[in-house]
């Protein structure tokens, strides 16, 4: 599923903006894309996934965007808004949350 992912944003957006959003070379995404990358891609996938995968928010009941999701998690307690704070609150609870040593 990432592979596609990754083409799919590649073929959209060019190989050089998504090279820079995931901050791997055009060289190592273009081996990736290929199938000649000897490396493990497992990396590669992990970074797909958190700029351009989505996650099944339990609070909204629909898919947002990994980065969106991250957002809310690390995010100062809202004050301002109650729907906000219900949010956050669920969201320092949720399975899709990593815990502070479990953070890259």
């Amino acid at each position: 599923m990432w592979h596609k992912l990754l083409a799919a944003q590649v073929q959209a957006r060019g190989l050089g903006a998504v090279a820079a959003d995931l901050n791997y070379s055009r060289a190592t995404l273009c081996l990736v894309l290929s199938g000649k990358y000897d490396a493990d891609t497992h990396r590669v996938e992990e970074a797909v996934m958190e700029a351009f995968g989505a996650i099944s928010c339990p609070f909204e009941g629909r898919e947002i965007e990994s980065h969106a999701c991250r957002a809310w998690c690390d995010r100062t307690v809202p004050t301002s808004s109650a729907w906000a704070l219900r949010h956050w609150a669920t969201c320092q609870s949720c399975v899709h949350n990593l815990k502070p040593s479990e953070k890259p």
